[in-house]
């Protein structure tokens, strides 16, 4: 392996994954081992696999890999992001969420409670997801976002905002 100091890190990331499925596990231990791990969280969150992109972004925001903030807030501005499953919209949050901390309140804040001139936003489930991500941190500021949007009219929003008031996550 060209990165022989990074094994421990390997073995984290595949842990943390939590798969046992040797599919997923490959492509993202690969890239890791080809490039580093820290730059292997650009690669495996573009991956073509859905499964891989979903278990990369779970690890990366488990490991607190913050190189990966930056594509990650570039998925989640991305109009890509509306197209995907919830379940893959939800690790990309999440792990944001993780990796941005307090600086990261803005973007999901706006996602979350930002209005058009309309009176349309984002839809519910994209919404919901925001909300979820802003669960994983642990500032004032997350949670004065969250409590904007306490009394939304969409059920879906309201609900993974209490969730996220309550410190539940996905």
């Amino acid at each position: 392996l060209p990165y022989p100091n990074d094994m421990t890190e390997l073995v984290r990331l595949a842990l943390a994954v939590e798969i046992a499925n040797p599919r997923v596990a490959e492509p993202v231990l690969l890239d890791m081992a080809l490039v580093g791990p820290h730059e292997a969280g650009k690669l495996v969150i573009q991956d073509p696999v859905r499964e891989v992109r979903i278990a990369a972004a779970r690890a990366l925001g488990t490991l607190s890999f913050t190189s990966a903030r930056a594509p990650l807030e570039s998925i989640l501005n991305s109009k890509s992001i509306r197209e995907m499953d919830r379940q893959e919209k939800l690790a990309y949050f999440e792990a944001f969420g993780r990796l941005a901390g307090a600086e990261g309140v803005p973007l999901l804040d706006r996602i979350l409670n930002a209005r058009s001139w309309l009176g349309g936003g984002e839809s519910p489930e994209l919404r919901a997801c925001a909300a979820l991500g802003l669960a994983r941190i642990r500032h004032p500021s997350a949670r004065d976002a969250l409590s904007t949007a306490a009394n939304d009219s969409d059920p879906v929003v309201r609900s993974a905002v209490a969730r996220a008031l309550r410190g539940e996550t996905s």
